[in-house]
């Protein structure tokens, strides 16, 4: 089954990263835990390790 993250989706979310090893986005510049990318933990609420107070919006 094909698990498409919400991420990518996110108005905080990085395009450009798609042409990279890493996915990116302003709370996780460094790259977006698996955890999240996986949709185990849909990132709704701010996370110890996270840069501000960015969380999932809809783009």
């Amino acid at each position: 089954m094909l698990n498409i993250p919400l991420c990518i989706s996110c108005k905080h979310f990085h395009q450009r990263s798609l042409d990279s090893k890493t996915l990116t986005c302003a709370a996780f510049p460094e790259g977006i835990p698996g955890v999240i990318l996986s949709n185990e933990m849909p990132h709704y609420l701010p996370v110890e390790g996270q840069v501000g107070d960015f969380v999932y919006e809809a783009d």
